[in-house]
């Protein structure tokens, strides 16, 4: 009983009770809201933390329904007015920090769905790029071999230092799967050369 006339002094020396109560029911509600945010937060155990959640919902507002009950003992009409209407307050503020909650939730989730959605398009997007720029030089080295005798003695120097530069710019942009072709081609048109 201390702490509730402290809170009516802070709120007034001609607080209504009911006041009194439903300030302490949204501290409540928001305290347990709170703790819940962090938890889950904090952690992956989503649905036992709205199971958590639920339950001490429910305890504090059977708590605070029979607390305010005895704290306002309504006996006449207009007390039990205020008495109705101060658990309609406290329920509209539990269900309006519960709706909060889920839209936080729902935002978490949608967010990390989204930046996995665009991790995924970046891969796919890298081994398209990865395979057209393959594809592109195994074309132009065939070009080269049909056209310019790459790989026999007599080949023009140019086009073996162009052959060599866009190997060499092929094998850093490729990754480590994807070496294994151009490799593979170029020991088989015998244009590897042994150091």
């Amino acid at each position: 009983m201390a702490s509730y006339q402290k809170l009516r002094e802070c709120l007034g020396a001609q607080a209504d009770p009911a006041v009194v109560a439903a300030v302490i029911a949204v501290i409540i509600a928001l305290g347990i809201v709170a703790i819940a945010l962090v938890v889950t937060y904090l952690s992956s155990l989503f649905p036992f933390i709205i199971l958590a959640l639920a339950v001490v919902t429910a305890i504090v507002f059977v708590g605070v329904t029979v607390g305010l009950h005895r704290y306002i003992s309504p006996k006449t009409p207009t007390e039990k007015r205020e008495y109705v209407q101060t658990l309609g307050l406290f329920i509209g503020g539990l269900v309006g920090i519960v709706g909060l909650y889920v839209a936080w939730v729902e935002i978490t989730q949608s967010r990390q769905n989204t930046m996995e959605t665009l991790q995924n398009a970046q891969e796919v997007e890298k081994n398209r790029a990865n395979e057209a720029a393959l594809q592109s030089y195994l074309e132009h080295m065939q070009t080269l071999i049909a056209e310019h005798d790459l790989g026999k003695s007599d080949a023009e120097a140019e086009v073996i230092a162009a052959a060599q530069a866009q190997t060499l710019s092929l094998f850093f942009g490729l990754d480590d799967q994807r070496k294994q072709r151009p490799l593979l081609f170029l020991y088989a048109a015998n244009l590897l050369i042994s150091a």
